[in-house]
């Protein structure tokens, strides 16, 4: 597998007040061929795309783009683990755009049809344009802004 997820089935899962603990932060996934997990212990607060992502009632990211979103914050927040040629989990630290290409790519790996690839390209675009200061909070206690892609 290149891109995705092995065993996550997305499902419409959000429909309260309260994001929901679908995945165990700990959740494996691929990207561009390697293996990664969000460590466990990470946080998420699941998607938080800029509200104006959310003004079209066709948009319904609350569901479908929950796992790459956790996926996504783990880069944020330096909870990212790749798993090394001895199937060791050592760490990975990630840039922003990187962080914010691989939210695009997961979504692109699950999405099941057209309307769910443009919400995927409105949310990567929301966040790859605006989500700057949520990257520095996420990295402040690092000073540092992240490594390279596999």
């Amino acid at each position: 597998m290149l891109t995705g997820f092995e065993t996550i089935s997305v499902t419409s899962v959000w429909r309260g007040e309260s994001v929901p603990d679908l995945l165990p932060l700990g959740f494996e996934f691929w990207w561009r061929g390697q293996k990664f997990r969000h460590k466990p212990g990470g946080c998420s607060d699941g998607l938080s795309s800029p509200q104006f992502t959310h003004l079209d009632p066709d948009i319904d990211s609350r569901d479908w783009a929950y796992p790459p979103a956790v996926a996504h914050d783990g880069g944020y927040h330096d909870a990212i683990e790749m798993q090394n040629q001895f199937g060791e989990w050592v760490k990975f630290t990630f840039t922003k755009d990187e962080c914010d290409t691989l939210f695009k790519e997961l979504m692109d790996s699950i999405a099941t049809d057209d309307k769910q690839r443009a919400e995927a390209l409105a949310f990567y675009e929301a966040v790859h344009l605006f989500g700057q200061t949520a990257f520095n909070q996420g990295r402040s206690w690092l000073g540092t802004t992240g490594g390279t892609a596999p």
